[in-house]
Formats: structure tokens, C-alpha cells, sequence
């Protein structure tokens, strides 16, 4: 094929069973939108992609860490509380920002002289945080159900990706 996503492919072995790097996950993320040629740029799907291989890095790290222990009880007792404990933990986050226009969670820079183990140690976990993690929990259970329903999954890309 002789695309940089192709090639990204072709060193399947070296992404499934490495850490990935950021170049190299940059690169898929800016790659992807390779076979839209004839199509404009969009804001929202460009932003999209410098994040996705962001997300993607998330996951690895995570799953290193706790294997794919969200799905282990199935897809009602483990993948949709999951989903919905950090749907509710953003909710509270912006419930109290609502309520009281003086409560803002710290989400800028941290503060020189204090280390990342300390600033976590103080906001606890921030909306970037608890969107993050939502956003690949979607994506995880996206994939579940691709595995775990093929003809359902085969339907919808049928009926989107005309």
C-alpha cells in the first residue's frame, strides 16, 4: 500500500506487544484520516484525532496495570457500572460547578514547586481525568460489542459507511 498507516500495521507484533510510543501513536492518529483525501478537514474530527492516540496510550498503560478487569463480570455487571460510575463522578463535577460559579476544579498547569504525585494527592481526580476515562470505557465496550455481536456490528458499519 506504501502509506504511513499501512506500514504502522505491517509492525503489528512491535504495537501488540510493546509500549507504544507517542510518535508512533501520533502518527497512526494523523494517519487515519489518510483515506478521506477527497474530503475537507473538520475542526471537530481533526481535534478528535490528536487526542485519540492520546487515549489509546491511556488504555495500554492501564490495562498493564489491571489487565481488562472492567469487563470481567460481562457486559451488565462490569462494562455499563463502569460506564456509568464515571458518568456520574463528571456529572457531580459539573453539578457542583453549576451550583456554586466559585467552585472550579484546579485544571490548569501545575503550580511550580509542587510535584504531579502531590497536585493529584490535592484535586483528586479532574474532569480531564473522569473524561478521559469515560471516553475509553465507551471506546472498550464499542470494541466489546463488536466482538461479542459481529452481525449487529456488521450491520451498523453497513448502514453508516455507505
Amino acid at each position: 500500500m506504501g502509506n504511513k498507516l499501512y506500514d504502522m500495521y505491517e509492525r503489528k507484533d512491535r504495537l501488540c506487544n510493546g509500549p507504544l510510543f507517542k510518535e508512533e501513536l501520533e502518527l497512526i492518529g494523523y494517519s487515519m484520516l489518510g483515506y478521506l483525501q477527497d474530503l475537507s478537514a473538520l475542526a471537530d474530527n481533526s481535534n478528535m484525532v490528536s487526542v485519540l492516540p492520546l487515549l489509546l496510550e491511556l488504555q495500554y498503560n492501564k490495562e498493564l496495570d489491571y489487565g481488562n478487569s472492567w469487563k470481567l463480570r460481562g457486559e451488565y455487571r462490569g462494562i455499563i457500572p463502569n460506564i456509568d460510575r464515571k458518568y456520574d463522578r463528571l456529572n457531580i463535577m459539573i453539578q457542583r460547578e453549576i451550583d456554586d460559579p466559585s467552585f472550579r476544579l484546579p485544571e490548569g498547569d501545575i503550580p511550580t514547586g509542587i510535584s504531579i504525585e502531590e497536585w493529584d494527592d490535592k484535586i483528586g481526580e479532574s474532569k480531564i481525568d473522569a473524561v478521559a476515562d469515560l471516553a475509553n470505557y465507551c471506546l472498550m465496550y464499542f470494541a466489546y460489542l463488536k466482538d461479542k455481536h459481529p452481525g449487529a456490528f456488521n450491520t451498523w458499519i453497513r448502514k453508516n459507511f455507505k
